[in-house]
Order: structure tokens, then sequence, then C-alpha cells
């Protein structure tokens, strides 16, 4: 199956594609600056957004940390030799998703 093809076969909860996505994109969100309103000025619950067009929830205005269990080793960066900021961890549990049923692949 080509990597742009989607397979009904597999069960996927939207719940589970969206937090996924959401987490790095908010990871990844979260280090750029804010600038901007997505509309006329400041709503309650909202801060300065990078991307014009884009509401940033307020807990998000935080500083940011790697999910737990992760660190500046786990990054695969573009550039190694850029050096990526030093950030804390978040102390917790490592987190887990649950197994995507149907999507066990047999041994070949």
């Amino acid at each position: 199956m080509a990597a742009s093809e989607i397979s009904s076969a597999i069960e996927m909860g939207i719940k589970a594609g969206l937090f996924l996505y959401n987490l790095l994109r908010t990871f990844l969100e979260v280090l750029l600056e804010g600038t901007c309103f997505p509309g006329n000025g400041s709503q309650p619950g909202e801060v300065f957004s990078p991307l014009a067009g884009e509401m940033r929830p307020q807990p998000f205005a935080g500083s940011i940390k790697f999910p737990a269990s992760f660190s500046n080793a786990d990054l695969q960066l573009a550039c190694p030799t850029l050096c990526f900021p030093n950030i804390q961890t978040v102390a917790a549990p490592a987190p887990t998703v649950a197994p995507v049923p149907g999507s066990e692949v047999a041994n070949v």
C-alpha cells in the first residue's frame, strides 16, 4: 500500500489520531513567539498566536516541556550542527498509546 493511501481495514479512532497530531503540532507551535490575535483582538482564555488566523489557548502560553520520558536525546534534527534549546521534561509516567485494532503486523 502506498503511503498516500488510507487503509479502511485499520480502525483508528479519531481521538487517537487527533491527539498525536495535536501533541506534535502543539509542541512545535509553542516554541514560536505569538504576534497576533486571530480575530478582533484578545478574547477571554486566548493569548497571542504565532500564526495569523489561529487561536492559541491560554494554557499553551506557558513554558514548553518535553512529554514525560522524552528529552533532547530523542530529537531527530534536520540540521544537527545547530543547537536545539535545552528544555525540561514533564515529571510524570511515560505516555502510552493503546494499539490500533487491526494494525498488528504479521511476522514475515
